[in-house]
């Protein structure tokens, strides 16, 4: 694979918008659509609908937890018929599903493409041409912003008859566009001539009742405005699954206690929106250690700093693999009270707040009347949680059912001997919320 730099010092002309290129298979892929998260129903009717309120013609899903609507609109001359249309961005998300992954393509006469793609999903604001590498490499830097261990993919430049090997052979049908209904109101064509004709009549009726014309259109604008409100405030209320809670911690065991005269102190790790940042602290405890004999434990991959002269700290990050609350389905309500009860004996101190619910701030019509709340929208509350207890008792978390987001996780190694059996000389502080629908 070529060096980024070698990629970037091409300097193609002007280029943007959708592209349709065809892969050594004869597949059409269409590299250049928008992106938008998708949150809470059934993603594929809100997607159609999404889709048809932007004018596209076509549009694609991407991921199986969290999931992104693609969209597109294409000319009939693009479209080709009834010949298939593929997303190149939806393609290289299926093939990178874990963790956050990024792919700079040199592609003539087109420009620079840059896609981004996390657990699965096509991020916002990517799947975009550039006409020039700067320009390519700022978004990129935004997007390594956001995701530090973004793993980038530089192809080696070419034109559209060769492109990147992962865009090569038969797309899976996941990929494939879906066609948008735009005959008249959305039906099919079939159809469309008879809707034609009874519009005479619709039109009449509507000059005696014309305010339930205008009531759906309400309804179905407060519908979209809701969802992308929810779709907001979604954002800052992920969930962490156990097995990605014990992922983060797996990567303790790598670490060694007393290397060569230095001793763990302390690991803490902190949750993001796409990856824990982990950072270990050690202490010089000989006067004979040397920065060099802590350096030979090092993982691979891992940063390593030393404060002059007796500490030092080792980081690195973990992919964060998070869930979405649905907030338009019947929520479950499990006995989590019964549940940490259970769990007590093994924690030395569970600490759960009094619940309140998460502000929700209604969206309004372009006269500033605020919509009505669906009915069918769930009342998330939340609660501060707070555990602490030996390392060995993190297993007994599995059996905790509510929906938690995890935002800290601490190890002490300092303790002195424990006297109960709820202590331990490794001390795990685990500070989340926990959600409950209200």
């Amino acid at each position: 694979m070529p060096d980024l730099q070698e990629v970037l010092a091409l300097q193609p002309p002007q280029a943007g918008g959708a592209r349709v290129l065809v892969n050594g298979a004869g597949h059409r892929l269409v590299f250049g659509l928008d992106w938008l998260p998708m949150v809470g129903g059934n993603p594929r009717r809100l997607a159609l609908r999404r889709a048809r309120t932007l004018g596209a013609t076509h549009f694609v899903l991407a991921g199986s937890q969290a999931i992104s609507l693609g969209f597109v609109r294409l000319s009939r001359r693009t479209q080709g018929g009834n010949r298939g249309l593929h997303s190149a961005a939806a393609l290289f998300a299926s093939r990178n599903p874990e963790g956050a992954a990024g792919c700079l393509a040199s592609i003539e006469p087109h420009g620079f493409w840059l896609v981004a793609t996390h657990a699965g999903t096509v991020l916002a604001g990517t799947d975009r041409w550039f006409p020039e590498a700067e320009s390519a490499q700022e978004a990129l830097e935004g997007v390594r912003r956001r995701f530090p261990s973004l793993r980038v993919q530089v192809e080696a430049p070419c034109d559209a008859g060769a492109l990147p090997q992962w865009a090569g052979g038969s797309p899976i049908d996941s990929v494939a566009l879906q066609r948008v209904q735009s005959s008249l109101f959305g039906l099919p064509g079939s159809t469309g001539w008879f809707a034609g004709i009874a519009l005479a009549g619709v039109a009449a009726y509507s000059l005696f009742d014309g305010t339930r014309d205008m009531g759906s259109e309400r309804d179905q604008d407060a519908d979209t405005q809701w969802r992308e409100a929810v779709a907001g405030i979604a954002r800052n209320h992920l969930v962490d699954s156990f097995e990605g809670l014990s992922a983060v911690i797996a990567q303790w065991r790598v670490l060694p206690v007393s290397p060569s005269g230095w001793k763990l102190r302390q690991v803490h790790c902190e949750s993001g929106v796409g990856q824990w940042r982990c950072a270990a602290h050690y202490a010089r405890l000989h006067r004979l250690a040397l920065n060099t004999h802590l350096e030979r434990f090092r993982p691979d991959g891992w940063s390593l700093h030393f404060t002059p002269l007796n500490d030092a700290t080792l980081s690195w990050n973990v992919d964060r693999v998070v869930e979405i609350l649905d907030w338009f389905a019947p929520a479950s309500r499990p006995d989590w009270m019964t549940q940490l009860q259970v769990i007590n004996p093994a924690f030395e101190h569970v600490q759960i707040s009094a619940g309140a619910s998460i502000a929700l701030t209604p969206p309004a019509d372009s006269g500033g009347v605020s919509f009505a709340r669906p009915p069918n929208l769930v009342d998330w509350g939340q609660r501060s949680l707070v555990l602490k207890g030996p390392l060995r008792s993190i297993p007994t978390l599995r059996g905790l059912q509510a929906p938690v987001r995890w935002r800290r996780v601490t190890l002490d190694v300092e303790r002195p001997v424990p006297a109960a059996i709820a202590q331990s000389i490794l001390s795990v502080h685990l500070v989340g919320d926990l959600y409950e629908p209200r």
